[in-house]
This record gives structure tokens, C-alpha cells and sequence, in this order.
């Protein structure tokens, strides 16, 4: 016999143990549906909690399409709100095969379209790679990626806008403090010192000479 124990979440969730180990979360309407409503612990045989578990499943599962749905997600970064909902890990690798078998989940998608955004958002190579690090996207896929999509003329077009934009925000009297600051800013974003001061005065130069 199995030991169940149901533990309440919220007003509408409540947490499902067996034997003192979590297996997931359900509902209050499916707790009425299993003839559980109002039931704290309980003795229970192998087929009831395999049926317990499949409500689970559904549960969660609809609970997951939702957030999924929102935007893209990581595998890893969905293994980690399955787990955190709670859900038993034999539980959340069902769901996470389950998603990634409909094309819910992909990686490579994923990646490709953070990457693209972060492009957008105008980030060094140094926080495109941390951020895709975080979501523990592949390593060989990251530079797979990074190759095809931020090859080095993306760079560079990237760091010439935002050296421009930087130099005529920042319009100190004193040029070397104002090189200074352009170039300490984007270092610490990544960015190679020396190649932004290099377009800095490539900046600077023409702008003086457009002024004469």
C-alpha cells in the first residue's frame, strides 16, 4: 500500500505525496473527480495511485501548454518550472519528451530566436553567450549558431552603432574623458576596448572634420 498525502497549495491547487515524495499537483475539481475532495491522507493501492498519477500529468500538461505558449522556452529552463510547480522528476521528463515530440520545445529554436533578439537589443558577443549559457543551451550548438547568425560583420555593425549612439549622447567638453567613458562602458559589456576606441575617433575625426 501507498501512503497518499494531499497538501494544499492554494485555494486551487493542492500538492499530491506519495509515501512522503511529491508526484506533482491537482486541482480541486480533479481531487472531486477522484473522490478525494476533503481528503488528508489516505491508504491506497498501486492501480489508484497510477490513476492519481495520470491526473497529474494532465494537469500539469495543461498547466505547461499555457506557459509555454507565452513565449519560447529552454528545455532546461522548462525541466526547472516543472520541477518548482512541483512535479516528480519521472513526471516532469514525461512532459518535457512529450513537448519536445510535438515541437513544443526545440533548442535550436529557442536559441536561434534569442539570439536574434539579443542582436536586436544591439549585446556583445560576451552577454549573447551568457545568456544562452544560463538557458544551458548545448555548447556546440551555441557556437554552431553564433557562427551563422553573429558572424564578425554583425559585430562590428553592431559596436559602430552603439559607439555612435554613445558619442553623441554623451557630449563631455573633454574628448579623452568622454573616449574614456565610451570605451569603459562597453568594455564592461563585452566589448573589445580597443576596437571601440579605434571607431571612437574614427567617430571623432569625422565629425571634426564635418564641423570645419
Amino acid at each position: 500500500m501507498i501512503l497518499l498525502k494531499i497538501k494544499q497549495k492554494n485555494n486551487r491547487v493542492f500538492v499530491i505525496e506519495f509515501d512522503d515524495q511529491i508526484r506533482g499537483i491537482l486541482t480541486s475539481k480533479a481531487l472531486r473527480n477522484l473522490d478525494l475532495n476533503n481528503i488528508i491522507e489516505l491508504e491506497i493501492d498501486q492501480d489508484f495511485a497510477d490513476k492519481i498519477d495520470q491526473e497529474i500529468i494532465v494537469t500539469i500538461w495543461d498547466k505547461f501548454l499555457n506557459w509555454l505558449a507565452y513565449q519560447e522556452r529552454s528545455i532546461a529552463k522548462s525541466r526547472q518550472y516543472l520541477l518548482h510547480l512541483p512535479a516528480a522528476a519521472d513526471i516532469t521528463e514525461i512532459l518535457i519528451d512529450k513537448a519536445a515530440k510535438y515541437n513544443y520545445l526545440n533548442d535550436e529554436r529557442f536559441a536561434r530566436l534569442l539570439i536574434e533578439s539579443l542582436i536586436g537589443k544591439r549585446k556583445s558577443l560576451v552577454e549573447i553567450k551568457s545568456k544562452l549559457y544560463e538557458n544551458h543551451i548545448n555548447p556546440h550548438l551555441i557556437e554552431t549558431l553564433l557562427n551563422e547568425i553573429y558572424d564578425q560583420e554583425s559585430q562590428n555593425e553592431v559596436l559602430e552603432n552603439l559607439v555612435e549612439q554613445l558619442y553623441f549622447r554623451w557630449k563631455l567638453p573633454d574628448q579623452k574623458k568622454r573616449e574614456r567613458k565610451v570605451c569603459e562602458y562597453l568594455a564592461r559589456r563585452g566589448f573589445d576596448y580597443h576596437e571601440v576606441k579605434n571607431i571612437f575617433n574614427r567617430i571623432k575625426n569625422a565629425s571634426e572634420n564635418y564641423d570645419q
